[in-house]
């Protein structure tokens, strides 16, 4: 039985996928098996798959016949077939440094905790830069190497935002993973139920070096205004209301959740449909209410003082 099972998902990144299996098959760690998943892709990523084939390392391919709509399916798919002690799930337009299985595995091979996860850099215009995912909470908590209680880490964070910033950045022990934490109904914000769920269980540590490179895909206007959108703002709320209820917190509005307003606030913006019952019916307490209003008639006065000096 290998230690890690490195399940790739991929859709469409034929252009970055070989770099990610070399940048697995180089780790200094090698006690480890592959699994690719492929979600039915259009471009040529099932060519770049089937040069792996033969590869000792390659446990399983799956070519999905038709697009799951999401990933977390899939996940659960190759999951079950994975043989390992720990899952890595290493997304396919990402990549790692080559310590990054040999600095994770031993901290969770020395300790009872249910994840570890490393930091992270962003990969833009061709450029690393610093992780700023974190910077909203707490400056100096993602400076230094901890293990603490996930539950603990929620109540201080993880309920205002997911608090894994990249699958990619993680190793999870795979028997703690259940079948309810896969969001199979979540489109856009599953992987903050996904990681609300493994923070319940157990201890999380997490590795301050930066192991791990996230891959910043620079959207059109066109797919920034699909980004914003109801649904991703209702699923978003989705997963605050949960949590609050798995830690039996009563949800009020915070500074910490100010982003929820804004990107509420975006929606009206891009949309110009500010009498749509379906925008402004959102499942949050007045106390989040009381901050939007506030915030969005100021707003819709802005606008009428344009109008009435052009």
């Amino acid at each position: 039985m290998k230690i890690v099972s490195v399940i790739i998902p991929n859709y469409n990144h034929a252009l970055y996928l070989e770099k990610r299996v070399e940048s697995v098959l180089n780790q200094s760690f090698q006690d480890f098996e592959i699994i690719i998943i492929d979600d039915c892709s259009t471009d040529s990523s099932k060519d770049v798959i089937n040069k792996y084939q033969e590869h000792e390392k390659i446990a399983h391919i799956y070519f999905n016949d038709s697009n799951s709509g999401t990933p977390f399916g899939l996940w659960n798919y190759a999951i079950e077939k994975a043989q390992g002690k720990y899952i890595w799930i290493a997304e396919s337009d990402d990549w790692s440094e080559n310590n990054f299985l040999s600095e994770l595995v031993p901290v969770l091979e020395n300790s009872n905790a249910v994840m570890a996860h490393s930091n992270s850099l962003f990969f833009n215009h061709g450029e690393l830069k610093p992780n700023n995912w974190w910077n909203s909470f707490e400056s100096d908590r993602w400076n230094s190497n901890y293990i603490e209680e996930g539950v603990n880490l929620l109540k201080e964070y993880g309920r205002f935002k997911c608090p894994v910033i990249n699958v990619s950045s993680a190793l999870i022990r795979k028997d703690i993973l259940k079948d309810e934490f896969y969001p199979l109904s979540y489109r856009y914000s599953g992987d903050w139920w996904f990681w609300g769920n493994i923070f319940m269980s157990g201890k999380v540590a997490f590795v301050a070096k930066p192991l791990n490179i996230i891959r910043v895909h620079n959207l059109s206007v066109t797919q920034n205004k699909k980004a914003i959108n109801i649904n991703k703002l209702e699923e978003d709320i989705r997963v605050i209301n949960d949590l609050s209820k798995l830690l039996n917190i009563r949800l009020v509005y915070s500074e910490k959740y100010k982003w929820i307003i804004d990107f509420w606030l975006s929606i009206f913006n891009y949309k110009g449909k500010y009498l749509s019952a379906e925008h402004h019916n959102v499942d949050l307490p007045y106390s989040f209410k009381i901050v939007f209003y506030r915030r969005f008639f100021s707003f819709l006065f802005r606008k009428f003082l344009k109008k009435i000096k052009k």
